[in-house]
């Protein structure tokens, strides 16, 4: 596989954007130059957010290029933002951001998880699967017309559970332009972080709701297996209860259950979730997914992340 990190420290949760002391870009490219090693490359995964009007907010971390160097790639999100409805200017907006950011691009993600309902996501927006299907075609069309084609275009989805019609409306809205221009999609997941799982049950767990990814959500769209999963979002916190040993045990025990499967279902990258916290000195698990403390002091997942990246990766 290949991996990759959110390098940024803001992060989202039920009570909105979260922040914390600001980002050190000098910490940040010295800490990736450990994770990616040898390797030729390691996805830097960061925001940006569309609010309308051919505008943007909250880029999450500012500037992301400069993680762009030593090989690195952007896997850049845009996220949809808005209740506009504005098609065109969205795709202006996407054009934009490819002139912008192409030459640093290794994956342009449109929209962020818009199955996702009453949580601040894209999916609060009426128009926001509109924008996947129409951002996706218009993102490769640009990446085509400025020379990078090469770089993936997608969307990425986070488990449902019960009653889901998602799927039935993206294959509504999906058509042949849409699936040739389609990359891969990626995948947002947090197992035993908001629903406890015991460490023996980890494993199946994992490949359980990949499997229900694959075979029940992406086919029902008419989603083939020829089109790639990538691990978007994966991480575990630390915190009351929440050992630093066990972050690295339990990252370990989802990234190799993830690589076992890679094959089977055709998954080619796995991204963590995330370089740093965003605030060791706060309560509450959004503030500590990274595997360093905000202070960029490698916790023993840091360490344990790095090995995994050097076995597993793509020589």
């Amino acid at each position: 596989m290949e991996f990759g990190i959110y390098v940024g420290s803001a992060t989202g949760s039920d009570e909105g954007l979260l922040q914390g002391k600001p980002d050190n870009p000098s910490a940040i490219n010295s800490a990736l130059d450990t994770l990616q090693g040898d390797a030729a490359t390691l996805l830097a995964r960061a925001y940006l957010h569309y609010k309308g009007n051919s505008k943007s907010a909250n880029h999450t971390p500012f500037r992301p290029e400069q993680y762009a160097i030593h090989g690195r790639k952007l896997d850049l999100v845009i996220c949809y933002q808005t209740d506009t409805g504005d098609m065109e200017d969205w795709q202006r907006f996407i054009e934009k951001v490819v002139d912008e950011y192409g030459a640093h691009l290794g994956a342009l993600q449109i929209t962020e998880e818009t199955n996702v309902v009453g949580h601040g996501m894209d999916g609060d927006y009426p128009s926001s699967m509109r924008a996947l299907t129409e951002g996706v075609i218009a993102a490769k069309t640009a990446l085509q017309a400025a020379g990078w084609g090469k770089v993936a275009v997608g969307f990425n989805v986070t488990p449902t559970f019960g009653p889901d019609t998602y799927w039935q409306k993206l294959s509504e809205l999906s058509t042949p332009e849409f699936l040739k221009a389609l990359d891969y999609v990626g995948f947002d997941f947090f197992p035993d972080v908001f629903r406890p799982i015991p460490t023996e049950q980890i494993a199946p767990a994992v490949q359980s709701i990949i499997n229900d990814l694959r075979e029940r959500d992406l086919a029902g769209a008419g989603i083939g297996g020829h089109v790639p999963i990538r691990i978007t979002e994966n991480g575990w916190p630390t915190g009351d209860q929440r050992p630093l040993e066990q972050q690295a045990v339990t990252l370990e025990r989802i990234i190799m259950s993830v690589y076992e499967v890679k094959d089977t279902y055709n998954i080619t990258h796995y991204e963590l979730f995330q370089l740093r916290d965003t605030d060791s000195d706060k309560e509450g698990i959004f503030y500590h997914f990274g595997i360093m403390d905000d202070e960029y002091l490698p916790k023993p997942a840091f360490t344990q992340y790095a090995r995994l990246v050097a076995d597993l990766r793509i020589q």
